[in-house]
Formats: structure tokens, sequence, C-alpha cells
């Protein structure tokens, strides 16, 4: 331990990835924190999110054993940051994946190999835990060498799945012992009461052996194939490998918390009374670090979401970044932080993290611009919720009233409190927690979203729409949703909404903004409408639409029918927007992405990244700049080539896509 505390954490990463690229693994970079056509998650939670369906045997793997470091947000334990010393919004998972390759034994030897032979952990102390019914495990852990007694068996190991179905499984975690305790009794999962509240025990690794399927009706069935999902999280790793006290000394946040002490104004009493919080010296000494992590942690997640595309707004992933960056602003208040400062932040994430992600240098300015009008923004909004409070002469604040400070004026909820014990008055909490439920239920991604219902059957559809809009298929699926469950039928007659799914198409799947395509599918015994196109979470095209008459049966081959006006119209708004996002660039500057849009056969709309209002004069340019380049009916070009090069030659990549190695571009000649 003591030989490795100098190792940073570049070198923490990439000894890791170098590991497993040695035994056979192939390394991809991060993917976004946005995932890629799965609307039952808001963020990349874990490593595993981005191969579901590989996990879930559902398409071909491109390699069947892969390694990387991905950037990971959750804000399951947001209450808990800064008060203990292992939680994060944003965080680092390392981890080696097995698509139907390697299993338990394979995965348990190199996690051990990893930790004690290459970055030198002292084997004492580590315990180990495998799930209850789990009796392999526990026997691969024995012939290493491993002491019965640093293994515990816990019926919580099981782990997934990301989201409300998917690949699921038993796993075996990794323990690392903080400090010693004499009670023999004291292990993960059983540890006594001093230690569990001092955290002597810190997961490390989790490896999963993910082999079921979780239904949308609760049940689980077995893969095709069983595989491997692990996960470490690197600060917790950083923190043993430096021996540090805990993760905000290491050196992927010791800048930060630097930089945000320096920040801390001379008169802290002072900010106290501008918020109209009562100074309470010594309970600022008691929750001085705290204060100091959270903001640390908040703004350094604020930063990675903004640099992957996410803009603050009123729902959705948008709702999470500005609750996120009020909560930040809300305890550098707390902290003593008098002046605006978010601005300054972007430049000590860069300079942390500037060698492993190079979006957080491409997109500083913007970020700089967007945490810059959020924090004036909160503090006109913590004005008016001041200035709101002032006006009660209460005894006690309703819940009612107390969410109309948090949910219309973003004043947060623990101000109010503060502002509550400063001033002698009470809140009903309970009425406040039961109409933040309400907004929550409101606001909820449905987990039902016709992309990811379950299915077992394995279906592939290949796209041929790009070169033709009509063609022969064989029907390989019929889906109908009954009591909110999706069953597979082999035929239907009916006159109710359902989903056909063929071996390939020239149908548009919705995707990137542009609306599915409409049309027929039809042959001697039925004629079916496609009212909508869409693309599952585990990669086939489906169509949705209703019988005009007939029987349609699994099996039999059909015509597919694009409506050919209603594509052309919708490839024409599609340009449009192409044209909008190069005019945007080019009068407001490059900062400019897209965050957003809709393309209908009707009409278009363009969600776009910037800081500021546009003037009449923008307006008027953007207008003028796209206009004269449809006048000049200059030819759209069509090419297919290595995603690198296409970025080289100035292509523009979406923040939330992923893309395959080589891409189809378009390009329309200035």
């Amino acid at each position: 331990m003591i030989e490795n505390k100098q190792l940073t954490h570049y070198q923490i990463r990439s000894t890791f990835l170098e590991f497993f690229e040695k035994k056979g693994h192939k390394i991809l970079p991060s993917f976004s924190l946005i995932p890629e056509n799965d609307p039952s998650l808001l963020f990349v939670a874990a490593g595993m999110v981005p191969f579901k369906a590989e996990f879930a045997g559902k398409i071909t793997p491109k390699y069947r054993r892969v390694s990387t470091c991905q950037k990971c947000f959750r804000m399951d334990d947001i209450e808990n940051i800064g008060f203990t010393l292992r939680h994060h919004t944003f965080f680092e998972m390392l981890g080696n994946f097995s698509f139907g390759d390697y299993f338990k034994k394979e995965s348990i030897y190199w996690a051990y190999e990893l930790l004690t032979d290459v970055y030198k952990i002292d084997p004492s102390k580590l315990y180990f835990s495998c799930h209850t019914n789990d009796d392999e495990a526990e026997q691969i852990w024995l012939s290493l060498g491993i002491d019965k007694e640093r293994i515990v068996r816990l019926e919580d190991n099981f782990w997934g799945p990301a989201g409300p179905t998917g690949p699921c499984g038993p796993s075996s975690e990794i323990f690392y012992e903080n400090f010693y305790c004499p009670d023999p009794n004291c292990k993960p999962g059983f540890e006594c009461v001093e230690c569990e509240k001092k955290e002597r025990f810190i997961e490390i690794w989790n490896i999963v052996f993910t082999e079921y399927f979780k239904e949308s009706d609760g049940t689980f069935s077995p893969l095709p194939q069983k595989n491997i999902d692990t996960g470490m999280g690197l600060e917790r790793l950083t923190k043993i490998l430096q021996n540090k006290e805990n993760q905000y000394l290491t050196d992927l946040f010791l800048p930060l918390i630097e930089h945000i002490q320096q920040l801390i104004h001379k008169d802290i009493e002072e900010v106290y009374n501008e918020m109209k919080i009562k100074f309470d010296k010594e309970k600022y000494r008691e929750y001085e670090e705290i204060y100091k992590r959270i903001v640390a942690d908040h703004c350094r997640g604020a930063v990675f979401l903004i640099s992957d595309g996410v803009v603050p707004s009123n729902d959705g992933r948008g709702y999470v970044l500005r609750k996120l960056i009020r909560r930040s602003l809300l305890y550098s208040k707390l902290l003593g932080i008098k002046n605006n400062f978010l601005k300054t932040i972007p430049d000590v994430v860069e300079k942390i993290f500037k060698e492993v992600y190079p979006e957080v240098s491409k997109r500083k300015d913007f970020v700089k611009k967007v945490l810059e009008n959020e924090e004036n923004g909160f503090y006109k909004n913590l004005l008016r919720g001041l200035e709101y409070l002032s006006k009660f002469n209460i005894k006690k604040l309703t819940g009612k009233d107390a969410f109309f400070l948090y949910d219309t004026l973003g004043f947060p909820v623990e101000l109010t409190l503060e502002i509550a014990k400063s001033q002698n008055f009470t809140i009903n909490m309970e009425e406040f927690y039961k109409e933040l439920e309400i907004q929550r239920e409101r606001s909820r991604q449905r987990e039902t979203d016709i992309k990811v219902f379950s299915v077992k059957e394995n279906f592939s559809t290949d796209f041929v729409g790009y070169e033709k809009l009509e063609t022969e298929a064989k029907i390989i699926g019929i889906i109908k949703k009954e009591n909110d469950k999706y069953i597979s039928l082999d035929y239907y007659d009916g006159n109710e909404d359902f989903i056909i799914i063929t071996d390939q198409t020239p149908f548009y799947a919705e995707s990137g903004g542009q609306v599915g395509d409409r049309g027929k599918i039809e042959n001697s015994e039925f004629s079916f409408v496609v009212n909508d196109t869409q693309k599952h979470i585990e990669g086939f095209i489906f169509h949705i639409g209703r019988l005009e008459w007939g029987v349609v049966k699994k099996g039999t081959n059909a015509l597919l029918k694009v409506d050919k006006n209603k594509r052309f119209l919708t490839a024409a708004n599609h340009t449009a927007t192409h044209l909008l996002h190069a005019a945007l660039r080019k009068v407001l500057g490059h900062h400019v992405y897209q965050a957003g849009s809709l393309v209908h056969f009707e009409k278009l709309r363009f969600d776009f990244t910037h800081f500021d209002n546009l003037t009449d004069s923008d307006l008027e340019n953007i207008e003028n700049l796209v206009n004269e380049k449809i006048v000049e009916g200059i030819d759209v070009e069509v090419e297919y080539k290595p995603y690198s090069k296409a970025i080289e030659e100035g292509a523009i990549a979406l923040f939330a896509e992923k893309y395959p190695d080589v891409v189809r571009t378009v390009k329309i000649s200035d």
C-alpha cells in the first residue's frame, strides 16, 4: 500500500484498462451520461448500461470481452452526499464485461490478481461476500486461499436490472477494511453499531454473474448466455491506493476542495445575515467539511452533465441538473461563499480530467455560461423566496406554501427549514412531501414506455429504408398489449393497436427527433396501416398500427410500403434542422449544439444550447442564412466513412448518440 500512495488517478485508471486488455478485452471509451435509445433511464448509472442488449443476448456483441471506465451519474444517494464519505452523484466505474464468454472463475481470479498482485493491496485488508445460494462463488474464493471467516453470505447480493426490466443476477462483492475491530462477528453486512457508523468496510468491487432476465411482470427467466458485469468505483479505489482518509482528499477531488476553500468569505456571519439565517459558530464548525464536500460533488457533477449535453430545465434530465446546481449554491452559502463562483469551477474540473475526458475542455466555455446564468437566476429566485417568506407572520408554514417556494420559485426546502429554525416557526413537512410525491409521479418517466417492453424472442430487423421505400419481408413477430403486459401472438384479427415486426423494413424508426415513418403493410390476407415506427432498446424495429381488414399471421410474407409523400416532407424538415444548426453556430458561436429536436412531416422544432435570449437581429440573421441556402438549391451529399474521419472533417456528433465505427454522413456544401 505505501509504495502505491503516489499513483495518480490517471495511472490507476490506465492500469485497470491495460490489465484487462492483456486478458483479451476490447478497451472502449466512456459512453455519454445520457443513455442511448433507453427512455427507462435518465442517466447512465452503471458501466453495464450501454450493453443491456448484449447482456440480454438480443444482439450479437461486436466484442465478447470489453473493459471501460464509464462516466456514471446517480441521484439516489443525494441526501447522503457529504455526510458519508463514499457517495457521489457523478462517479467513474471501472468495469470488465463478458458476453457469453468467461464466467465466475475467471472474473473472480482476475479481480483478486489485479487488486493484490498489481495494485499491491494487502490481502488481509479484504473481505468478500456471496449470495446466500451461491456456493460456487464461495468455493472459487476459497480456492484462492481466502480464509472462510472473511467470506459472508448475503441475501441482497443480487444486482439489477438497470431499469424496470433487463439482465440481472447474483453477485459477489469485495470489501476493503478501513480499520480494525476486535469483534470477530463484525463483518460486511453484520457490522457492529460503531463500525457501521464509522464505515469500517467499504465495497470496492461488485462482480455480477448476469444470468437472468427480469420480465415486466417481475418474474425471472434464464438468459441465453451467461455473462459477467463488474463494477469498481474509481473514487473508492483511488482513496485506498493513495492512502487517503477519504475520497475528497484524492487527486480526483482535492484541487476542487482547495479551490472552494479559497472562496469562503472572511466574514461568514455576514453571508448568513444576507440569507436571514442565524449564524451558529459551533454548528458551522461541525458541518463545514460536509458543506465543502457537497459543493465539490455537486459542482463536479454539473460540469459533466452539461458537457454531455444536459441543459437546465423544469423536467427530466434538465430538472435534475437544475436541482443539483441549486443545491450546490445553497450549501455554498451555508459554507460562507459570498460572491458568484460557479463559472470558476470548470477550469478546475478541466485541470483534473483533461487527459481523460476531452469533452470537458471542448465545451468548457459553454459550461461556464450555463452555470453563470443558473447562478444569477437562482439568486433572483432566492430574493423572491425571502420576500415571500417575509410577508408571513406565521408560527407554521403549510406544506403547500413550502412546496410553492421549492417548485415555483426554486427555493430549496433545506433553506426554508434553516430559516424556519432561525425565525422560530415550523413547516408541515408531511404535507410538503405529499406534494413532492405528486409532482414526481407526474414527471416520472413511464416505465412502460413502448421502446422498452419485455419480449422473450430474439428479434432482428435489417433497415433498408435509405435505398428503397418498398420491400417484401417476413413477419417474424406480432405483439399486443393486454393488461399492461406485452404478449406474443401467432395471429391477430382484432380492431385495436398492435405491433408487427419484420425481418427487414424500409420504415425509418423514430430517432434523433425524427418521427417514425407511416405507411402500409399488406398481402392478400390483410391490410395494416402503420401509424408509427419505433426502435426497441434491443435494436429491432417495430411497426405500430391497426388492421384495415383481414388476419395477419406470423411467418407469412408481406409488402411494406412507406408513405412517400410524408417521408419526403419529413426529410425536407430534417435537412432544415441541419441548416438551422449551422446558421445558429455561425451567428451565435460554436458553443451552440443541438439539445433536442422534433422532425415531423408537418413541422420541425429545434432545441439548442445557448446562454441567452435571441435578439431580433439574431433571429433575422439566422432566418436569412437558412433561406439563402434553401434558395441556392445545394446538393445534399451522402457518404459512408469511419467515424473518426467524419469528426476530423467537421461532422457534428450529437451528445447522446452512440455511433458505429462507420457512419452515414450528410453534407450540405457551403
